[in-house]
């Protein structure tokens, strides 16, 4: 059937696109959608960057405890801040200065050693495990191993050690936290007020 050029505009004519009022309010949804999923994106981000940071740290550890088997020798790894910014360091010459040549962790800045309390699980939420370990102070405590690379003194005791990691902004985001027996065998662990139900998981 042959359609005439009359035909075809006046057919077409009535096409036409999106006026101002339903452009307005596809995005004014699309701002809604995005204003919900937000904050669960942001935790996820900060939650992906906790186990980072763990991970890290507990690499370092590790690599103290074979420093001091291989150089036969007591060695710290220890804490200092340089220009506003917290580092883990291996103390391999034991002068408490980190050196130029010497392996460190630098911390994200908005990622502290936390303390029990407040929200923050402590040793007794490993359950029968690790109970009684000694948590790491901000700033002033130290992990020494000793040549056999067994634990030597974890904040100036001989005990298991428990380092809490945690963004005091995003409680919500959960803590990472690293455990060591005094053999040197480290253990990482996770909570959240979602999946930990108020214990930490080994991961």
């Amino acid at each position: 059937m042959k359609i005439s050029g009359k035909h075809f505009r006046k057919q077409h004519g009535r096409v036409r696109g999106f006026s101002l009022i339903e452009m307005v309010i596809v995005v004014a949804v699309a701002l809604s959608l995005a204003a919900v999923a937000l904050p669960s994106f942001l935790n996820s981000i900060s939650s992906y960057r906790l186990s980072n940071a763990a991970a890290s740290l507990a690499s370092l550890i590790d690599l103290n405890r074979f420093v001091a088997v291989q150089s036969n020798n007591l060695i710290t790894l220890r804490q200092t801040t340089q220009s506003g910014n917290a580092f883990f360091y291996i103390d391999k010459n034991n002068n408490s200065v980190m050196d130029a040549s010497e392996q460190r962790l630098l911390l994200p800045s908005d990622m502290l050693i936390m303390q029990p309390g407040s929200g923050v699980p402590g040793p007794s939420a490993t359950g029968f495990q690790y109970p009684t370990a000694t948590v790491f102070v901000s700033a002033t405590s130290t992990l020494t191993f000793d040549a056999r690379g067994s634990v030597n003194s974890c904040a100036g005791a001989a005990s298991v050690c428990m380092i809490i990691l945690g963004d005091p902004s995003r409680p919500q985001s959960g803590y990472r936290a690293i455990t060591l027996n005094p053999m040197g065998q480290i253990k990482t662990w996770t909570w959240s007020a979602q999946t930990g139900g108020g214990s930490w998981v080994a991961y």
